[in-house]
């Protein structure tokens, strides 16, 4: 009896097998019930996510626009963006340890409440609560950001096989949705900002806000505004900042209500061998990977979208919008700018599926 099986083996070819294999990881086309289950639950994960990152940028983007125009005394507000990115880039030496340590969700989780933390400190925004905040909540955006790609990577990763599609063009699609919800984020918070402002300046400056307008721009070269708090009443930015505190709050609620947790590869130890496995190498991994000369030519695209982005998060809204438009226009300057980011975001995902990466990231 071994004897004819071992021979009824030996008999299956290599593509035999593979195949094979490739049925065992495939839902039976008869599971009907099953297969629509993963389905719904792939993209309930993915809009879940996204759904959440709406609400949490559409607070996160409106404050940093602000930044430069709101916190201008001795220069508060560019000092802390500035600090922010800062510490960013060095949270990508233990991005993937904490991304290990606390799994995708809880990571994601932990990015928000650092952005809510962000926005509370923005009631009184002072040297001594603002920096703090700035660099925690950079700190944070590396795993934050590392955990979310990794979350929609591995719900890719598992729907590919279910209904039967490559797995970089899901990944490339998930992708596109995640940040097209997050650019899409630009039209609520940006759009709240600037009528609450707008609005402030009316009641505070006794008129319309056409005349406002000409005023600034009569004294733009001289730069005459220098905070908003000198055109409006702080109730009006309390009541903004609270704005903004509801969306994070929303956003935390979606992201433990819609999105799973996923099981990792390994449960987290205290031992010397798991905290070496789980923190040591992947730091060190990541600083030799600083010296791939592939990744040294890449990191050039990143150096020019940092660029565009200070640029237009803080030198023109701040001297070309607040100062010659008003402060209660940055809103709806940059919500432009959001949009467009947004429609892009949408296309470049879809487009993947028929030309090579570098056209993708050409344009």
């Amino acid at each position: 009896m071994d004897t004819e099986e071992t021979i009824e083996l030996g008999e299956e070819g290599p593509e035999q097998a593979a195949r094979r294999q490739d049925d065992d990881h495939v839902p039976a086309r008869g599971c009907l019930p099953c297969r629509n289950r993963d389905v719904r639950r792939a993209y309930r994960n993915v809009y879940g996510l996204s759904l959440s990152l709406f609400f949490l940028f559409s607070a996160f983007q409106s404050v940093q626009n602000l930044q430069s125009s709101v916190n201008s005394r001795g220069g508060l507000g560019v000092i802390s963006l500035s600090l922010l990115y800062a510490a960013f880039v060095l949270s990508g030496i233990v991005t993937t340890s904490i991304v290990r340590v606390l799994g995708t969700k809880y990571a994601i989780m932990g990015g928000m409440a650092c952005h809510l933390f962000y926005i509370v400190c923005n009631y009184h925004a002072t040297w001594y609560s603002l920096i703090p905040a700035s660099f925690l909540i950079g700190f944070a955006s590396g795993p934050f950001w590392a955990a979310t790609s990794a979350h929609i990577t591995q719900v890719a990763v598992k729907l590919a096989p279910i209904v039967r599609e490559r797995q970089d063009f899901l990944i490339s699609q998930f992708t596109g949705v995640i940040f097209l919800f997050s650019q899409v984020s630009h039209l609520p918070g940006n759009l709240a900002s600037s009528l609450i402002l707008l609005h402030a300046s009316d009641s505070t400056n006794g008129s319309s806000s056409s005349s406002v307008i000409a005023a600034t721009m009569d004294e733009c070269r001289n730069s005459t505004i220098s905070s908003s708090y000198g055109q409006i009443k702080d109730t009006y930015w309390y009541i903004l900042v609270s704005v903004f505190v509801l969306f994070d709050v929303i956003a935390i609620f979606i992201l433990a209500l819609l999105v799973d947790r996923l099981p990792s590869s390994e449960p987290f130890c205290s031992s010397r061998a798991k905290c070496r496995r789980f923190i040591f190498e992947p730091s060190v991994s990541t600083i030799k990977m600083f010296l791939e000369w592939r990744l040294i030519f890449l990191g050039f695209m990143f150096v020019c979208s940092g660029l565009v982005q200070s640029f237009a998060y803080g030198v023109f809204a701040k001297e070309y919008v607040t100062n010659c438009l008003g402060v209660s226009q940055v809103g709806f300057v940059l919500l432009v700018l959001g949009l467009s980011n947004a429609l892009t975001s949408g296309v470049v995902g879809k487009i993947v599926k028929f030309c090579w990466n570098s056209v993708s990231y050409g344009v």
